[in-house]
């Protein structure tokens, strides 16, 4: 069964945040993972959250998921 991990990414120096996706997205490819949405426009419907930039992304499994977070 798919599993999803949510990040609200804050980016604050560019660069270093680029050299980080390019090592994520390999690592990302080895356990099967996609990405799912990657910032854009959003809207809070209820509560007081002020998300920044929203990232989904589907793991084949939650085993992955964790693989991927903890690896």
């Amino acid at each position: 069964m798919a599993a999803y991990l949510i990040f609200d990414v804050e980016i604050h120096d560019m660069v270093r945040y680029q050299e980080y996706m390019a090592v994520i997205k390999p690592a990302l490819e080895a356990v099967g993972a996609r990405y799912l949405a990657r910032g854009g426009a959003h809207t809070v419907y209820e509560g007081d959250w002020e998300p920044w930039r929203l990232v989904l992304i589907e793991f084949p499994s939650s085993k992955a998921a964790d693989d991927f977070y903890n690896g």
